[in-house]
């Protein structure tokens, strides 16, 4: 194959550090997106369990169901209309992802509350939420929505979307 051994050993040497480069830079982008997900996990978490205990205790106080109570939150918090009560109820529209059947009806929701008012807080959860595992993940609007509003300045979305790309970066870039 080669007429100097020289060359063949080159080769070799070449091959395996070639080799040895894509192995670590697949372990690194594991770790990456280890760790993306468990922050989007854990943020995601937060938003959801901050407001969701608030809908159990209206709804047992009025003894209703939580989806009606969240109903009807989210209709006060429509009338309110201010920064407050709009980023609640991206929070509540959050926490209706989980309802069986719910998380692609929640994102459009969340998509379409940063796109009509600009609702930071939507956008954001919206590009978490879209990031996600599930059957109505999108990784490709998830980045747009990260990079929006980081552009915002929000400093949560830039770190968020600096772990996205770590984790995404080279898929993404393949598509």
């Amino acid at each position: 194959m080669f007429r100097k051994p020289k060359t063949a050993l080159f080769m070799i040497a070449i091959a395996w550090g070639l080799g040895a480069a894509l192995i670590g830079a697949a372990s690194a982008q594991s770790r990456d997106c280890a760790r993306y997900e468990a922050e989007r996990a854990q943020y995601v978490g937060a938003a959801i369990n901050g407001i969701a205990p608030h809908v159990n205790a209206m709804a047992s106080q009025r003894g209703i169901a939580p989806e009606v109570a969240t109903f009807y939150w989210a209709g006060a918090l429509l009338q309110a209309n201010d920064t407050g009560s709009r980023n609640t109820l991206a929070d509540l529209t959050l926490a209706s992802s989980t309802w069986p059947g719910q998380s692609a009806r929640a994102y459009q929701a969340l998509e379409r509350m940063y796109a009509t008012d600009r609702n930071l807080r939507a956008g954001l959860l919206a590009g978490l939420a879209l990031s996600g595992q599930d059957d109505a993940a999108d990784p490709i609007r998830a980045r747009a929505y990260l990079a929006e509003i980081a552009r915002e300045g929000r400093p949560e979305a830039q770190a968020f979307l600096a772990l996205f790309d770590a984790c995404h970066g080279r898929h993404m870039a393949m598509r």
